[in-house]
């Protein structure tokens, strides 16, 4: 009996939970793992110890040790400087991948090296290239590319001082060192833009007006209301007296009188501010293209009816490679949508003034509107009291 008591006891004692030193000593807790990786630039430089897996929270010390003919120079991590200390010592609450830098320092005739680091801002603002390990006095060329609706603005350093205004900066390597690209969002009240490189530097919206992305359809407006509706004829048309389809009476933008209400004229051809539905209901900045502009635009782009997010539409690429979308979004008679995913209705600010010899309409009741479909695009004409949807525009912002 009292040897298998000893052999119970001793049995019993091996299987006791002993305390692991990454754990705080808390029996039975959990703990969340992260693991330290290190390693050495250049491999041959020394030595890099202290890596493995820590429980959060635990502390760790990395050391570096240079071989002979080394320096050692700093910790980085994804080419940011985190110490110049050999010993580094931190707690432990993710992953890491941190890099033991050396230099070689055999007699000073060899060269330093020194590392160029790179952060775009904001970061989604687009990318960066140039970064890395560079020779002292070597040329390092940086280079920014701006992504889909954001404009690159400069280079400054990691103090905020302006370094360049040229997305590609040339330089002579002298020390480590760190640059920011910083972009800005194309965009005004919320709405982004596209520079096309068009030769009077407007800029296009990306998305109809009521429309969350280039796809949709957006927002349907007769000619100089702000508001939409659901019927859309002469009788319902704000700016006409009576329902003569092919004859309104006019009580704005009329220049002959024999379609203005009892005689009216006022010879104003282009819409005002406070009849312009993108001024309306994007805000000061935006407007809608006049037939000059949307002449602009065919000229001045290379033109492509593709099949975008699902939606068939007429692709648009500037001279600089950046690119807009129309969807056909149709047009509105009384309450039917007519041609709707099969031809580009849009509006232009400019009222129409008899330049050709229309089969209807042939006054000031047509306004001057930008039509398309698989086979390209082309100015039209077409009453003013229909429903079309409207691409809005803007100066570059000063």
């Amino acid at each position: 009996m009292i040897v298998l008591t000893s052999l119970l006891f001793v049995i019993i004692m091996g299987c006791e939970k002993t305390d692991d030193p990454n754990n705080g000593g808390n029996e039975g807790e959990d703990h969340k793992k992260y693991s330290v990786m290190v390693s050495c630039d250049p491999s041959e430089g020394g030595t890099a110890t202290g890596g493995g897996t820590y429980n959060e929270g635990t502390s760790c010390t990395v050391t570096a040790t240079a071989a002979t003919g080394y320096t050692f120079v700093h910790w980085t991590e994804n080419g940011e400087e985190v110490s110049t200390e050999p010993g580094y010592s931190f707690n432990v609450h993710c992953d890491r991948n941190l890099v033991a830098n050396f230099s070689n320092s055999g007699g000073g005739e060899d060269p330093k090296y020194y590392w160029v680091n790179l952060r775009a801002n904001p970061e989604e603002g687009g990318s960066v290239w140039g970064d890395g390990r560079y020779e002292e006095g070597q040329s390092c060329t940086i280079e920014a590319a701006a992504g889909d609706y954001y404009t690159f603005v400069n280079w400054t350093d990691a103090n905020g001082n302006l370094v360049s205004t040229d997305f590609s900066y040339t330089f002579e390597v002298e020390r480590t060192c760190t640059f920011v690209a910083n972009f800005s969002h194309n965009s005004i009240g919320g709405h982004e833009y596209v520079d096309l490189g068009l030769p009077s530097g407007l800029l296009w919206a990306v998305c109809n007006v009521g429309a969350a992305n280039p796809e949709e359809f957006g927002y349907y407006f007769a000619w100089g209301e702000t508001e939409r509706k659901t019927y859309y004829d002469v009788a319902s048309y704000e700016y006409a007296k009576g329902d003569d389809l092919f004859h309104p009476q006019l009580t704005k933008y009329c220049y002959n009188s024999s379609y203005g209400y009892q005689g009216f004229t006022d010879y104003l051809t282009a819409l005002l501010p406070e009849d312009d539905a993108a001024t309306a209901n994007w805000g000061e900045g935006w407007r809608m293209p006049s037939k000059e502009e949307w002449e602009e635009l065919l000229n001045h782009t290379s033109l492509a009816w593709i099949t975008q997010n699902g939606v068939e539409g007429l692709f648009c690429t500037g001279s600089n490679g950046y690119s807009l979308f129309l969807p056909p979004a149709g047009f509105y008679s009384e309450d039917y949508l007519w041609y709707a995913g099969a031809t580009l209705n849009y509006h232009t600010s400019s009222l129409y003034k008899g330049e050709v010899n229309e089969p209807w309409g042939d006054g000031p009741d047509c306004a001057w509107d930008f039509g398309g479909s698989s086979s390209g695009g082309s100015m039209a004409t077409g009453f003013r009291y229909a429903g079309r949807s409207v691409r809005a525009v803007c100066a570059k912002p000063q």
